[in-house]
């Protein structure tokens, strides 16, 4: 949607309190009023506001979790929010959580927040904070500027992975010739080398190729974000210097005071464990937030947990009705005791109960015993309730 709901940003900030009954819902509504079409000027005061309210150490690692990933929603709606003021100064203060040892849901927090950070805008951030395989020239959209694209966007990848694979694109070729438009002439359109770069402009895609588009781009994404695959492409060309001071706009200064290799691929494995997993289900039925989401990594485990343990108990009920109902057969205990003694005499359990000193027998006797009356206990609680049933 892009309602402008200007004054309902203003009536939320009384209610974006820790103590607030239900916040990750507020929150959660406040992020889904929130678009690119918002007034930056508008929502600032609210980033400032819960990251007094929110992110301190005054506060539980679950609350800080909160405030971190309801901010980073923001911005990712907004990314005109990055260059405010004050915030530079706010955003270098919250990345400085991902060092936060105390809770792994605020570490990863942080790290998701500097990670699109270095996508969006890199310059409000410190030198050693960009990463080396930083775009200098990434800034976001101003307000209300669109990017307007000329043909099919993602349609260049489907050229590139045919001059990748040229095997494997070799049957499309001819499907290509086939499918080329022509003009009233009769000529074919897009002989020229600026044409046949695009394939959009050459044949009519198919619903397979748009397909393979979306594939491509999301492989894209992930090789963008992911520095190990950066490291892996420089590496097979055998330009890493020149890829680094050239194509991807680094100078010397930030290859000796960057980010280290090391800590860039920490940032990006630690953020992705579990957010990426979850970006379809985070945004559904037409972008509505859910406030489970907001919460922090472990908080979401717990819960997960919670449910685990809950269908296995649901599962459970019942049970002691059918412990002494067994249509037939024995259990290895059982079958145990009915070997021949010379089936058994030479085997290690009956070997240490020959040679094992009084200390061990006294233990072992008190054991049993416990472990009878531990029995006799549980025979009497499931008698009760078989007799409750009843």
């Amino acid at each position: 949607h892009k309602l402008l709901l200007l004054p309902y940003f203003s009536f939320l900030q009384r209610y974006l309190q820790p103590h607030q009954r239900s916040v990750t819902n507020v929150l959660a509504f406040l992020i889904q009023a929130s678009h690119d079409l918002v007034p930056s000027e508008e929502v600032e005061p609210i980033i400032k506001l819960i990251a007094n309210n929110f992110v301190t150490d005054r506060s539980g690692p679950e609350v800080m979790a909160v405030g971190l990933n309801a901010i980073r929603e923001l911005v990712v709606r907004i990314p005109l929010l990055t260059s405010g003021d004050g915030m530079q100064d706010l955003v270098n203060d919250l990345i400085q959580y991902r060092r936060y040892r105390r809770d792994k849901s605020v570490v990863m927090a942080a790290r998701g927040l500097l990670n699109f950070i270095r996508e969006t805008n890199p310059t409000i951030l410190a030198r050693k904070e960009r990463g080396k395989f930083h775009d200098a020239t990434a800034k976001p959209l101003e307000y209300g500027q669109v990017k307007v694209l000329d043909g099919v966007e993602g349609a260049e990848l489907l050229k590139n992975e045919a001059e990748n694979n040229p095997e494997e694109n070799s049957d499309e070729e001819g499907k290509e010739d086939d499918t080329k438009m022509e003009d009233a002439s009769g000529e074919p359109v897009g002989d020229s080398t600026a044409e046949t770069a695009r394939v959009d402009k050459v044949r009519i895609l198919t619903e397979k190729d748009f397909r393979r588009i979306r594939k491509l781009k999301e492989k894209q994404e992930q090789e963008k974000r992911n520095p190990r695959a950066r490291r892996k492409r420089a590496r097979g060309a055998g330009v890493i210097q020149n890829a680094l001071m050239k194509n991807m706009n680094v100078s010397t200064e930030d290859l000796e005071e960057g980010t280290s290799e090391e800590e860039e691929i920490e940032d990006y494995l630690s953020a992705s464990d579990g957010d990426n997993d979850n970006d379809d289900e985070r945004q559904t039925n037409d972008g509505v937030v859910n406030p489970h989401d907001l919460e922090g990594h472990v908080k979401r485990q717990r819960r997960e947990l919670a449910d685990r343990l809950r269908s296995v108990y649901a599962g459970r009920e019942g049970a002691h009705r059918l412990a002494n109902k067994r249509l037939g057969g024995t259990n290895n205990l059982e079958k145990s005791k009915a070997k021949n003694y010379q089936m058994v005499q030479h085997s290690k359990r009956v070997r240490e109960k020959q040679y094992s000193s009084l200390r061990q027998q006294q233990y072992q006797l008190r054991k049993h015993i416990k472990n009878l009356e531990r029995k006799k206990k549980t025979v009497q609680r499931i008698r009760r309730r078989t007799n409750k049933t009843s």
